[in-house]
């Protein structure tokens, strides 16, 4: 069984695909029973030929069908949307004897008899715009010559586009005002914003109408072109994928931690700063409150990282909309209206996921890029309208309205005459019977013509002049009751209807002279009954709160899928430092480390050097001491193959480490890893207080688990070597051996 629905806009290479299943039906049994084939179309709405549609196709298969499975054609002729006054305008406009023709037309009847509504059209907004001919624009407002010296050059600050839209509002004001009633599934009521909708040949003054709805508070949609991945909502989640490429990058976990994703502040950012890895300071924050901003993000975006090494974009991006909640906590952190659009767009990024080598790939590098060269195409692609439930007029092209009604259609800008010069370069010529193009050329240049490429390009222009009729009656048929014609142009009083586009030929058809229209004129109007319009049902009472069993409201104890063990990391761990709990002590530590880090990459060096590298805040003293600490330290034979460039064969400071054990993620950074030809040593500081060195077995003890997590990870690095776990006391500074397993981890 086969049915294809809007075949006037099949193009023939579709039509070639199409071709051999149909033959392959023709071909078997005969039983009609057994298959069934239906094509829905309408050639006068063909207005698809920049796609290649080809609306003769409609009557070749309906020809083919005919002769080899015995088709019947069924035409359609009522309409069960518009109303008997659009119908007749319809009627009127593309009857035999008027100048817009369509093929096979036949007037429309409608179901909906007693349906009232009114056609209009408006007077031609006049003005002057920027772009018109010079001759057209005065010297000076007064039309003097001007003193070049003295009088500065007019410019054009207004549009002709913007004064028609300020008309629109000022309509559209009215109307809600007026209560104008409209019937909705039966019952009648006021007008509403959400009733209207605004229709445009072209996109490129839809701003000017956009600015003339947003002065007079006229809340609106409008259907950006080529705006998504300029959208901030959009924009987020870019860079959400760029620092799962890149997680070392801090402006991009800023930007992720600031967005609606996380809703951190600037406070919780300041506890970030001061380091180069903000993602290893993030980390512990995994320990604080469920409700924190930084504890979630630290909670969440390790399983993200582990998601983008192995997950296609499209489900990874699924996994990030689920698991953090985006599209409810971007519509909270949104104004009302602009939930809808938000949501929206947040939608439509995750379908461009399964559009880029069909969703299958896991490179989110290709992506990223993919996206970066469609943000600087032409055909960037769009945010997409929102639904009719908004009260909201909406703005859309023809082309997106297809499809759509609305109780009142504003025709726009509809005395726009079509450009002719931004005809394609190349002349197709492929026949409807045809299985191949007959010719393929190049748009010959003007002072090279010759007779066959003159009637191929008068063809052509034959063709799109059909289009255009098509176009209209497209926008005519999305009205259900009211349909108001609106256009603007130079103030040209001579100007003949013929140069004003489908305005011109409407005001032709009716007797008018378009320039000379100085208020709306009816074009044909069915009153609405007399009778009272119907209330807005009221709101339906709140529901009644449910029971809740209480056990329900208890939080529930998951089992932990991760693990820190980086305590020197975490500014609450301050027993890691110093033993003590005080505040003195936990700086203490943090300075010591640093320097530890600082003297093993830059030998010889001064306190004077490293001080300008400080941001914590501390006493000279205090760095002093820290300092002569740190210098014994390095300084101490038994520590030399630590520190020794010729005794190891590369060294790390600050090292992260993150795998997966059993079913627990776990993290943790290494002070200084140091590999050796015959051995690894993992080192880790400890700057605790301690009165002898007989206290150090037992503070050791504690350490033993965080360690043991760090030889089981570098093991998984280096499974061909010995890893032994060092613990440097930089009191002594004294070494303590540890006897580690990956078993010891607990």
């Amino acid at each position: 069984h086969i049915l294809v629905d809007e075949f006037q806009d099949t193009n023939p290479t579709q039509w070639q695909l199409l071709l051999p299943l149909l033959q392959e039906i023709a071909a078997g049994n005969p039983d009609a029973s057994r298959h069934s084939v239906l094509l829905v179309g309408d050639a006068k709405q063909s207005i698809y030929r920049f796609r290649r549609a080809e609306p003769q196709l409609f009557y070749t298969a309906d020809a083919w069908l005919q002769q080899h499975l015995q088709a019947k054609q069924l035409t359609l002729r009522k309409s069960w949307r518009s109303s008997p006054a659009i119908l007749h305008v319809v009627n009127q406009l593309f009857a035999a004897e008027s100048s817009l023709q369509l093929p096979d037309f036949v007037p429309h009847i409608t179901a909906l008899t007693d349906l009232w509504g009114h056609v209009s059209i408006l007077p031609l907004s006049l003005g002057i715009d920027a772009d018109d001919d010079a001759s057209t624009i005065p010297v000076t407002p007064a039309g003097a010559p001007r003193d070049l010296l003295r009088v500065p050059r007019y410019a054009v600050t207004t549009t002709r586009s913007y004064q028609e839209g300020q008309r629109i509002a000022s309509l559209i004001q009215e109307l809600i005002a007026a209560h104008l009633p409209v019937q909705i599934n039966g019952n009648t009521r006021p007008l509403c914003y959400g009733d209207i909708m605004l229709l445009f040949r072209q996109r490129d003054h839809l701003g000017d109408y956009e600015r003339a709805l947003r002065e007079a508070d006229i809340p609106y949609l409008g259907n950006e072109r080529g705006t998504l991945l300029a959208s901030l909502e959009v924009k987020d989640m870019v860079n959400l994928l760029q620092w799962l490429v890149t997680p070392f990058d801090n402006l991009a976990l800023a930007g992720i931690l600031r967005s609606p994703l996380f809703a951190a502040s600037d406070t919780d950012l300041q506890t970030l700063a001061g380091k180069k890895d903000w993602y290893a300071r993030l980390l512990p924050q995994a320990l604080e409150s469920a409700d924190l901003p930084l504890a979630r993000a630290a909670r969440i975006l390790p399983r993200w990282l582990h998601y983008a090494q192995t997950l296609p974009v499209h489900d990874l991006l699924d996994k990030v909309y689920n698991e953090g909640n985006v599209l409810a906590r971007y519509r909270s952190a949104y104004p009302a209206h602009l939930q809808i659009r938000v949501n929206n767009n947040l939608t439509r990024f995750l379908e461009l996921a399964l559009e880029s080598d069909s969703g299958r790939y896991p490179s989110l590098t290709r992506f990223l890029h993919w996206l970066g060269m469609l943000e600087q195409a032409s055909d960037a692609p769009d945010q997409p309208s929102g639904t009719g439930s908004n009260n909201r007029v909406q703005l859309l092209t023809i082309h997106s309205a297809k499809g759509l009604e609305a109780p009142l259609i504003i025709l726009a800008d509809s005395a726009r005459v079509n450009d002719k010069k931004k005809a394609s370069p190349v002349l197709i010529d492929w026949p409807a019977q045809h299985a191949t193009p007959s010719n393929f050329l190049l748009h010959p240049a003007s002072k090279f013509p010759n007779a066959y490429n003159a009637a191929q390009i008068a063809h052509r222009e034959q063709l799109a002049s059909q289009e255009e009729t098509n176009l209209l009656y497209v926008a005519l048929t999305r009205a259900r009751q009211y349909l108001y014609i609106s256009g603007n142009a130079a103030p040209k009083p001579e100007t003949a209807n013929e140069k004003l586009g489908w305005y011109g030929a409407i005001c032709t058809v009716y007797q008018q002279q378009a320039m000379n229209l100085n208020q709306a004129v009816i074009l044909h109007e069915m009153p609405p009954p007399s009778i009272a319009l119907t209330e807005r049902a009221p709101p339906p009472p709140p529901a009644a709160t449910p029971h809740v069993d209480p056990r329900l409201q208890e939080p529930c104890q998951l089992p932990r899928h991760w693990r820190e063990i980086a305590p020197s990391h975490n500014l609450h761990a301050t027993a890691h430092y110093g033993g003590s709990g005080d505040a003195d002590g936990e700086l203490r530590g943090q300075i010591i480390h640093a320097m530890l880090q600082f003297m093993a990459q830059t030998p010889q060096a001064e306190l004077t050097q490293w001080r300008s590298r400080l941001t914590q805040a501390a006493s000279l003293e205090m760095l002093q001491a820290c300092w002569k600490e740190a210098c014994r330290t390095v300084a101490a034979p038994a520590l030399q193959f630590i520190y020794d460039e010729h005794q190891y064969l590369r060294a790390y400071n600050e090292v992260p480490i993150y795998y997966r054990r059993d079913n627990t993620l776990v993290h943790g950074v290494i002070d200084r890893l140091v590999v050796q030809t015959e051995q690894i040593h993992v080192i880790d500081y400890k700057s605790h207080r301690y009165a002898n060195r007989a206290e150090l077995q037992q503070l050791s003890e504690r350490f033993h688990s965080q360690l043991a997590y760090y030889v089981d990870g570098i093991t998984r690095l280096w499974p061909h070597k010995p890893v032994s776990a060092i613990l440097v006391f930089t009191q002594g500074p004294d070494r303590i051996d540890l006897n580690l397993t990956p078993d010891t981890a607990i």
